[in-house]
């Protein structure tokens, strides 16, 4: 029966060759998208699942009453804590990752080995390994952490040529020496964090003395729980256990929160993590465009089929007339479907091969259709039988319910088809108007964000760490850069502009007695202002001049006066983490965050020495170079590092670069919409190419007559476009609501946004207009050119 089935639907192929040409190629590249989407979905989802203990294992989150948002950072004396007093609690551990260290393997065969900065440095507790599946090449798991660092083995062949490393020793931004004692293996990619290097959490007095407080929220913990622990009423034993320990914290916390460890990649709403992050909606987003342009394809195939139904009606009739009952010509519509589906999807893997290494190289992963993979072929089997059903169900109802006598006299045919060609045409369109409106949307929003007036300049603005000699003879680095006329200002900072190391809830003279906000304390010199063209607006800037300016004189920015609701800020006393002085000036306000987040208050003062703790981990020179000979002033930059830091590699970066980094997803999602959009554009005009050349081919007598009678080629393409059109305007009605509601929704993630624009809903009416209008209009000239008396001779 199968046999007769294949047969049937391979002789059906080679009989209508366009139609089945379209039909093939439309599936094909619909279900390719598919296939490249859904590797990308799945590979976000799959983040975390490799750990054993992966359904028990959570982040502790905090809410506070001060600030809006979640927040992952907690106290050092939480998870030990916690441990002892709360039962539900296997094991618990802190994390903390340190910023970029200078890494170095020593040795009497390791003189001339060359340095490198590593970014994925932690710090963490050994119950880390008990907790989450980090599978040891060499080492012992109890033991690695007591007096050694554990690497991964990419870095143990980085720095000594084999993973059998252990007895072999690092230094660590030149501080002190520390030996290997465990290698594991590399981190899988669809982890949330992405350790190199860690060693035990007692080494925080190498780089924060007194890190281990109730005060100090610089840890991410991670919390075990019994199987079957209420997660929300530990939560609850943990707010209590942090209110009992530090009243400042009973004041001002709302709630704390367990996030599943498998959620916390693709929750991007929550702050503090130093961990890779996705985002669920845009899963949400990439689901719905594969399933929107395989729909589109499908809907060409039903399309196509039941414009064809005059062309197999007799073949019905007679299968009909001969015993056959209406399920068994179900069966075969369907398996002609499956089998055309399944064609689809051979030419699809090969498209998908093809294209593989672009998609992955704007989507920043390493996908794989792998056939040895249970998922990926079970899943590639099921999508060519929803596919093949999905396509063929329609037709398979509507081929099986006519009469034979009706088929034989094409009756019913023809006066119901249209009117389910009309709305899946409209289904189809409405669908490609919605893929346009919102890449054209996007694009808007990333537009505003490259133009956007940030409030300083981060152009041509050269930065570089602060390391040893750099930040102890800081004042002699700096003359000596500026005795370069390539060079036209340099400043420092305690961090990087996007960075918030240090926050506080500060005092001011005024304050009232409700009145409270977090604000960032950002430590600079004289000259930090002046680099970044930062403009004071009220008071002055920092002076030498004042030599109160040192030790008790605070400039703040728009943000921090309006959250004190100070209208005449300059003069008031104020205290701000350890410091107490007053305001001299106020500074215009400055994106140096995310446009996603609103401008957070900034209070900045000087820094009274700049090879302090701080300096050294997180600080950051800012050299601004002349734009003419960026090269030159590079060069000049590090003869002079390498002049006072000749033991540290010499690395740096642009500003703007740091930017560009902030909204790569926004920048991939624009480039995906804008790739799979243009296909499934392709695929709605290929299936309406061929509905078109039908329905045109249907009325070629009428084309015929209407020519003898004097019509024009305009007066027919007009005719003939004319349903189309009318369709198409049905569908830009359907599409534009649906599109304004979705993306004025994504629109809102931002703090600062473009507007819906008119334009885009417009250009995407034009666009598919146009195009639909050229290709219905191709065919109606051909008909329509054609010899009238050949068309009157037509069947």
């Amino acid at each position: 029966m199968f046999k007769n089935y294949f047969k049937i639907a391979f002789r059906n192929l080679i009989r209508s060759k366009v139609f089945s040409f379209i039909n093939i190629l439309g599936l094909a590249i619909g279900l390719a998208c598919t296939i490249l989407i859904l590797l990308w979905v799945q590979d976000e989802l799959s983040y975390d699942n490799f750990h054993k203990n992966g359904s028990n294992l959570y982040r502790v989150v905090y809410e506070w009453k001060t600030q809006p948002g979640l927040f992952a950072n907690s106290p050092g004396m939480l998870a030990p804590e916690a441990k002892k007093v709360i039962p539900e609690i296997v094991e618990a551990a802190r994390m903390m990752k340190r910023p970029k260290m200078v890494i170095k393997s020593v040795g009497e065969d390791q003189k001339n080995v060359s340095a490198f900065y590593e970014e994925n440095y932690y710090l963490v507790d050994p119950s880390m390994f008990k907790m989450f599946t980090l599978p040891f090449i060499k080492g012992d798991p109890e033991t690695a952490l007591d007096k050694g660092m554990v690497i991964t083995e990419e870095i143990a062949l980085k720095y000594f040529g084999t993973t059998n490393a252990l007895g072999r020793r690092l230094n660590v931004n030149n501080w002190f020496d520390i030996t290997v004692t465990g290698v594991i293996k590399n981190i899988p990619g669809n982890s949330h964090f992405n350790f190199d290097l860690f060693s035990r959490l007692e080494d925080l007095k190498y780089f924060f003395p007194g890190g281990f407080t109730w005060s100090n929220a610089i840890h991410q913990t991670y919390v075990q729980l019994t199987p079957g622990a209420d997660a929300e009423l530990v939560a609850d034993k943990l707010a209590k256990l942090n209110k009992d320990n530090h009243p400042r914290v009973a004041e001002n916390l709302r709630k704390i929160y367990l996030q599943p460890v498998r959620d916390i990649y693709l929750n991007a709403g929550i702050s503090g993590g130093t961990i890779k992050q996705g985002d669920i909606e845009y899963v949400y987003i990439f689901s719905v465009i594969a399933f929107g342009i395989l729909l589109i394809a499908c809907i060409n195939f039903v399309n196509l089929s039941t414009a064809r139904a005059a062309a197999r009606a007799r073949t019905m009739g007679m299968l009909k007339i001969i015993g056959a009952n209406r399920s068994k010509l179900i069966k075969q519509i369907l398996g002609e479907s499956i089998f055309i589906s399944f064609t689809a999807a051979v030419l699809s893997v090969l498209l998908v091969e093809l294209f593989l290494p672009i998609y992955n190289n704007f989507t920043g992963k390493e996908l794989i259709l792998s056939f040895s993979n249970p998922l990926h072929l079970s899943g590639l089997i099921l999508l060519v039988l929803i596919t093949g059903l999905l396509a063929g169900l329609v037709p398979a109802i509507y081929f099986s319910r006519f009469q034979p006598l009706q088929a034989f006299r094409n009756e019913w045919i023809t006066s119901r088809s249209g009117g389910l060609r009309r709305a899946l045409v409209i289904v189809q369109f409405a669908s490609s108007v919605f893929l346009i409106v919102s890449t054209l949307i996007i694009s808007e929003q990333l537009d505003f964000i490259r133009n956007r007036k940030l409030g300083f300049n981060k152009e041509n603005i050269v930065c570089l760490p602060v390391k040893a000699n750099v930040g102890s003879q800081y004042p002699a680095f700096r003359s000596e850069l500026l005795k370069n006329t390539t060079i036209k200002n340099v400043g420092i900072k305690n961090s990087l502009t996007v960075e918030s190391i240090n926050n506080t809830s500060p005092w001011w003279e005024g304050k009232e007695e409700n009145s409270q906000f977090q604000s960032e304390i950002a430590e600079v010199d004289y000259d930090f202002l002046n680099t970044l063209n930062l403009k004071i607006i009220e008071g002055r800037n920092f002076s030498k001049e004042y030599s109160t300016d040192l030790s008790g004189a605070f400039i703040i920015n728009e943000q921090a006066a309006k959250s004190m609701g100070l209208n005449k800020p300059i003069g008031k006393q104020l205290y701000a983490g350890d410091k107490k002085g007053y305001i001299i000036g106020v500074v215009n306000d400055a994106h140096f965050k995310s446009l996603r987040t609103p401008i957070q208050p900034i209070i900045f003062h000087l820094a009274g020495r700049f090879n302090d703790d701080v300096m050294d981990l997180f600080g950051v020179i800012y050299i601004s170079v002349s734009s003419k000979n960026i090269p030159a002033a590079i060069d000049i930059i590090k003869s002079t590092w390498d002049k006072f830091n000749p033991d540290y590699p010499f690395e740096y970066y642009f500003l703007d670069e740091t930017y560009n980094n902030l909204y790569k997803s926004e920048q991939r999602l624009g480039n995906i919409f804008s790739v799979f959009t243009s296909l499934a554009l392709f695929v709605s005009i290929l299936g309406l190419f061929g509905l078109a050349s039908f329905l045109t081919e249907q009325r070629t007598k009428e084309i015929g007559i209407r020519k003898v009678l004097g019509a024009s080629v305009i007066n027919i393409v007009s005719i003939l476009s004319g349903s189309f059109t009318r369709w198409l305007v049905i569908a830009n009605v359907v599409a534009w609501p649906a599109a304004w509601y979705v993306m004025n929704n994504w629109l809102q993630s931002y703090a600062y946004h473009t507007g819906i624009n008119i334009t885009a809903f417009i250009t995407a009416g034009v666009l598919t207009m146009s195009t639909t209008f050229l290709t219905v209009s191709f065919i109606a000239i051909k008909a329509a050119t054609a010899n009238p008396v050949e068309s009157l001779r037509y069947e």
